[in-house]
């Protein structure tokens, strides 16, 4: 198992999140996304949501909401 744990983690960026202690120490995360996920992941996001709306979800009335607008947190259709 740590040999598998190994390889993964030496293929993936790893990317740090500011905390947010504004509000004092309360757990809270920066809504700001960091550098290396504005590009080109964000993008394909993107470009998926778009592409289910036009196919799957806008002919049937509904909207999927970009979860990026969301920090990733939620997906949500109007």
């Amino acid at each position: 198992m740590d040999d598998l744990n190994r390889i993964q983690s030496s293929n993936c960026t790893k990317i740090f999140i500011q905390r947010d202690y504004n509000d004092g120490t309360t757990v809270k995360f920066s809504t700001k996304f960091p550098q290396e996920l504005e590009g080109k992941m964000l993008k394909k996001i993107n470009r998926y949501v778009i592409d289910q709306n036009e196919k799957v979800y806008i002919p049937r009335g509904l909207m999927l909401v970009d979860p990026s607008e969301r920090g990733l947190r939620v997906v949500s259709f109007y």
